[in-house]
């Protein structure tokens, strides 16, 4: 009898142990697809998101600006675009606007290069590579410039994460949909 219950409870064992196994291995990281509220930023209690309408009033509404400068003019499927520096204090907007109808001015980036200002996501300069993917999941690689980024691309729109030595140093949101204007 001992030896019959020792079988049943070895046996019992291994079909526990391996369900465990089985559980731990099935509860990979999921993590929730982009969503358009994963681009926005909230800076003084109001949501900024690549893509949307620039004015004074979204300029005052950031905070105080440290400046505003012509960042410079670029040329997109043949249509001039000026660009826009807005610097606060640990952080920067570009705008941009087609030369010659600066009547529909979108913000085109956000830059995000302190601590102090998170992701939806709650990621945030001086996190690490691994709390972004566990917020995003893997990303994808761009080691372009000498600079290594992990780039979450979703409807003409990317959140990036420049990583140096293991942590975020800094986060940009971009929209790419205002040059279809």
């Amino acid at each position: 009898h001992s030896l019959r219950r020792r079988q049943r409870q070895m046996c019992i064992r291994d079909r526990v142990l391996c369900c465990i196994a089985r559980a731990e291995s099935s509860t990979e990281l999921t993590v929730p697809a982009l969503n358009e509220g994963d681009f926005s930023v909230l800076l003084n209690d109001y949501a900024f998101t690549p893509g949307d309408t620039w004015s004074n009033e979204s300029f005052v509404r950031a905070g105080k600006a440290l400046s505003s400068v012509l960042a410079g003019e670029v040329a997109i499927n043949n249509q001039q675009y000026n660009y826009f520096q807005h610097s606060y204090d640990g952080f920067e907007l570009f705008s941009a606007a087609a030369v010659g109808d600066a009547s529909h001015t979108v913000l085109a980036e956000i830059l995000l290069e302190n601590a102090n200002v998170p992701t939806s996501r709650n990621i945030k300069v001086g996190d690490s590579l691994e709390q972004v993917q566990q917020a995003y999941g893997p990303g994808k690689e761009d080691n372009s410039d000498n600079q290594h980024w992990l780039v979450y691309p979703s409807g003409g729109k990317q959140l990036m994460f420049q990583i140096d030595q293991g942590k975020v140093s800094c986060i940009m949101s971009v929209s790419y949909t205002h040059l279809t204007l």
